[in-house]
């Protein structure tokens, strides 16, 4: 059997032309730079960037935060410093660990952590007071070793892998506290010396933690000699093509006639025996033998919140040949990687089928200056919506959207739109959802700015981020044509980045992210107090974890955060199998609505081990809306009766709720094939889902249907109260709002 892998599954079969510049075939040895110690680590240069220092440093530690020092990494606004391969000065690092583990020890946030996980105050003090006073011994006569272990391996991997969850400095110095006192209890225990109550504890977490030998949690592609062959390059460079042909060549599974399609909440096999599958990364097999496994954005592999799937991927698939596809920047870690597993590596250079370039000036704010073929780049829902009024005011054409929260086979429909020649839609406004899985033929990217909100503060877009969502512009034809692609800005401000970021090479990755797997944690869960919640496994793993170089543990905040909404729904008394299952669960982090649907599942199964979709969705007061909009559609595409019906009104708000139900159920279809006697209206689900995109679909047509400079009405109480009689949703009750979870 063969297995196609990507991202979005639905365009596994978009390519290019064969365009290979160069490869590179060699041996690697089974000795790893992954298992060496962490004080044999390389000396390698981290990048530049914004510390989470100034916001998020516990108690008093803010005011005495050290910023724009000389040397030390500092608030910018300057891209080209995020690819500065520069160093901390070690006076600068020695002068702020010094002050940062007098504040640490005072405050006593070491102690509180080590409360936190069962070793007895009185101890804990007696141990953070001890690992004080040898800390400051070492940072007062610092040496190669101590720089080494202190920032190259601990501060470095915090600030790359963790600063968004805790700060860098906090986490470097809980780090080398729980180290040092594993340390502390494997020697006085050899020596035969007294043990000091609560090392005991810090030394089996630490040893719980280990992930060092990654590598061997997959025992099944152990035990093959793999041959990974890498196609990398820029966007429309043929990679994924060439990657595909392979696939074809194979001796099962040429060019299958059927093919098995997997994701998390669909299946559809339609055959037993098809000789291809085609996934996403997140539902691979470890199990089954392939001969050739394509795996596409491997450049993901250093993504803190999807990155785990990607390593597992490289390191477990078990097939003679697996095809990675990406850019040239995962090149190093995957080769970290093959040394690690003893695989053959092999390395296909491509170079781009279509010129790319930088605009030399910008559109100056005016949207009438769009032409056929532009493409719209925002970065928020809102301004995606704005801007879609805006251009059909400005301009003769109607537009496409694509954007994170519209559903992937909406997408897909809008993009066909798009691609079509001689339609309507001749421009379209996105999201950095173009980036990956949509195969656009876009003549002009235009960036609406180049800044983002990540959450919390509006952060410079990554020259990587730029240079991947511009290569989009100039695609080549099958037919031989090359049309050069084009890359500028709305404004003005913003042009010198982007004309930067297609200058510069790509930086190396330099971590792949690892998943902890569910073993671990619940192997932490039995060493921790019995009344511990597993939302602390998630909370202590960043401290104990024990990474090999080149790898970095993924997000456990999200983790973290959903850990705690499915205890506060009262999930404590549920099976290790059951907790990991709602655990999983796709949730949206930033949408409250579908971490409500959450609620309302878990609510359900906790009284009567059944759901109720129907009674969910009543619950979420989301079931009126899709009924009214269903019915709506309905009505307007009868061809007898829309011509004497006036336009719909399009109630503000309705499309972001009508989008957030899809997520909804989605999720249900998730966890409908993982406890199927729970969640038992599969069919009833995927009915809903299909009528909701036909919802969607629809309300996005009828906005471009909308006159121009027509705004929308204000919000109404019962939505669509205009266009249907009293009574018509009125048979399902409303009960109140749910509360969105902290």
């Amino acid at each position: 059997m063969s297995v196609v892998v990507c991202v979005d599954c639905r365009h596994a079969l978009q390519g290019g032309v064969r365009n290979k510049k160069s490869s590179t075939s060699r041996k690697l040895s089974s000795s790893s730079r992954l298992d060496r110690p962490r004080n044999e680590s390389y000396n390698t240069p981290f990048k530049r960037r914004t510390p989470q220092w100034q916001s998020n440093f516990p108690l008093a530690w803010k005011s005495s935060i050290p910023a724009n020092q000389d040397g030390h990494p500092s608030p910018h606004s300057d891209p080209r410093k995020q690819w500065e391969p520069v160093r901390i000065s070690s006076e600068t690092f020695y002068k702020a660990a010094r002050e940062h583990l007098e504040q640490w020890t005072s405050s006593l946030v070491g102690v509180e952590r080590l409360v936190g996980i069962g070793v007895q105050p009185r101890d804990a003090k007696n141990i953070v007071g001890h690992f004080g006073a040898w800390a400051r011994e070492q940072l007062a006569n610092p040496s190669k070793y101590v720089f080494q272990s202190w920032f190259e391996d601990e501060y470095s991997w915090a600030m790359n892998s963790m600063a968004d969850f805790v700060p860098a400095l906090d986490l470097m110095i809980t780090r080398r506290m729980i180290s040092w006192a594993a340390g502390l209890y494997d020697y006085r225990t050899r020596e035969g010396l007294e043990v000091w109550p609560g090392l005991d504890t810090i030394a089996k977490l630490y040893n719980a933690a280990d992930m060092r030998h990654h590598a061997e949690a997959f025992p099944e592609a152990r035990k093959l000699h793999r041959k990974i062959i890498m196609h990398v390059g820029p966007t429309n460079s043929g990679k994924t093509y060439n990657a595909l042909r392979a696939l074809a060549a194979s001796n099962r599974g040429l060019y299958p006639r059927v093919c098995n399609l997997i994701t998390g909440e669909e299946k559809r096999m339609l055959s037993d025996n098809a000789p291809l599958a085609s996934c996403t990364v997140e539902m691979l097999s470890f199990i089954t033998h392939y001969d050739v496994a394509v795996v596409d954005e491997i450049q993901m592999i250093g993504d803190r919140a999807r990155g785990g799937a990607w390593t597992s991927a490289v390191l477990g698939l078990v097939a003679d040949e697996v095809h990675l596809c990406g850019e040239v920047s995962a090149v190093p870690i995957v080769e970290a990687l093959c040394e690690a597993t003893g695989d053959e590596l092999v390395v296909h250079n491509y170079e781009r089928l279509s010129p790319l370039m930088a605009g030399s000036v910008s559109l100056n704010g005016d949207l009438s200056n769009l032409r056929e073929g532009d493409c719209v780049v925002a970065f928020s829902r809102n301004t995606i919506f704005q801007l879609r009024a805006q251009v059909q005011k400005s301009t003769p054409y109607k537009v496409a959207v694509a954007y994170g929260m519209l559903p992937p086979e909406l997408r897909a429909e809008q993009a066909k739109l798009f691609n079509e020649q001689g339609n309507e839609y001749g421009v379209m406004v996105a999201s950095d959802a173009i980036g990956m899985g949509l195969n656009l033929k876009i003549k002009r990217v235009i960036f609406e700015k180049t800044k983002k909100w990540d959450g919390e503060k509006e952060v410079m877009l990554s020259l990587s981020t730029i240079k991947q969502i511009g290569g989009r512009a100039g695609r080549f034809e099958l037919g031989g044509s090359v049309a050069p692609g084009i890359v500028t800005t709305l404004q003005p401000t913003g042009l010198e980045d982007v004309q930067l970021a297609l200058r510069v090479p790509t930086r190396p990755l330099k971590r792949a992210v690892i998943e902890p797997p569910n073993d671990l944690l619940l192997s932490l869960l039995q060493i921790l107090p019995k009344e511990a919640r597993p939302s602390l496994a998630f909370s202590t793993l960043p401290y104990f974890a024990r990474l090999p170089p080149h790898f970095a543990l993924s997000n456990m905040h999200v983790k973290s955060e959903q850990a705690r909404l499915i205890e506060e729904c009262g999930a404590i008394g549920f099976s290790s199998s059951e907790y990991w299952t709602f655990l999983h669960a796709p949730v949206g982090g930033r949408d409250d609505l579908t971490r409500a649907g959450l609620q309302a599942f878990l609510d359900q199964y906790h009284e009567r081990h059944q759901t109720d979709l129907r009674a969910a969705l009543v619950k979420l007061e989301v079931y009126d809306s899709f009924v009214d909009t269903r019915d709506m559609r309905l009505t307007h595409e009868d061809p007898d009766a829309r011509t004497k019906l006036k336009p719909p009104i399009l109630v503000p708000g309705l499309l972001r709720k009508l989008e957030s139900t899809h997520r909804v159920l989605i999720m249900y279809l998730w966890l409908s094939y993982r406890l199927p006697v729970t969640f038992h209206e599969h069919a009833r689900a995927l009915e809903i889902k299909v009528e909701l995109e036909k919802c969607i679909s629809f309300y996005l047509r009828e906005m471009n249907r909308q006159p121009k400079g027509r705004s929308p009405p204000p919000p109404r109480p019962k939505l669509f109260a205009a266009a249907f009689p009293p009574g018509r949703s009125a048979q399902f009750a409303k009960p109140r709002m749910l509360t969105a979870v902290r």
